[in-house]
Order: C-alpha cells, then structure tokens, then sequence
C-alpha cells in the first residue's frame, strides 16, 4: 500500500510540473535557443531515468514514472526564454524551471554573436546565460525596455 502511495505522489509531482513548465512556456514572450550542452544534461537525464526504470524492477510503472520525470526534465529545458513576469531559465543545480522575476533582476546586458545574441542576466541566484537568434534581437530588447527599463 505505501509503495502505490508514494509512487501516486511522484506521478502527481511530475505530471504537475511537466504542466506548470509547458504552460510557461506558452506565455513566453521570446524562446531561448537550447544550447548543446542543455541538450546533453536533458537527454543523460532521460537515459539515466531509462536505466533506473530497468535496474528497479523492469516493470510498467517503472517506465510509467520514468516516462513522467523525463517528460518533467525535458519541459523545463525547453521552457527557457522570456515570459512577461521575468525570465524563465532552467538552472543547471535543479531539475525545477525558475523564473527570475523583472524585480529581481540586477543587470541585464546582450552580446551579439555572429549566428546568436547572448542575454546575460544577474539575478538572486547568481550570473546566468541565454541563447537567442540573431533576428530576434530587438524584440529582446523592446521587451526588456517595456517590463524593466531600468536594465537597458
């Protein structure tokens, strides 16, 4: 009994936030890129969870809920990018999407590549690092002057 109430438990929570992430990621304003790397933590992730499953018991349930982690792990790598309440970024420390929000943010500063503009952003939780196209450059920046001009 305690096993199907635990399992009930870890089900409802990724299923709840692979939700929460998909449904940020709706509301973004601007999508950041996903850098390789990003990519590469994701799908280790979702391998990871694959060979737990088999290791763990080789049954249904056990791919069920791997099934629902890595759905989890992968919403919140694809979520990353500018939402109207802040900025969604997935934390390399944390499976969890975080959002740092426009009142939070310290400094903001873009750096253009060739192929792709780097939005570096300080926040609570430190110096983090987004990907975004070329093209999409000034509407980042229009974004950022109409939610938190003080950064710009």
């Amino acid at each position: 009994m305690s096993d199907v109430f635990i399992f009930l438990i870890l089900l409802l929570g990724f299923v709840a936030g692979a939700s929460k992430n998909i449904q940020r990621s709706q509301q973004r304003l601007q999508k950041a890129e996903i850098p390789f790397f990003r990519k590469l933590e994701a799908g280790a992730a979702v391998v990871l969870l694959a060979m737990v499953a088999i290791l763990g018991g080789n049954h249904g349930v056990h791919y069920m809920l791997a099934l629902m982690a890595g759905a989890f792990v992968i919403s919140g790598a694809i979520a990353a990018g500018i939402h109207p309440e802040g900025i969604l970024y997935f934390h390399g420390t944390s499976v969890l999407l975080r959002i740092e929000k426009w009142e939070e943010i310290k400094e903001v500063s873009l750096e253009e590549k060739e192929e792709k503009v780097l939005l570096y952003f300080k926040g609570k939780r430190g110096l983090c690092c987004q990907e975004y196209p070329k093209a999409a450059v000034g509407e980042v920046r229009q974004v950022i002057k109409k939610k938190a001009p003080r950064l710009l």
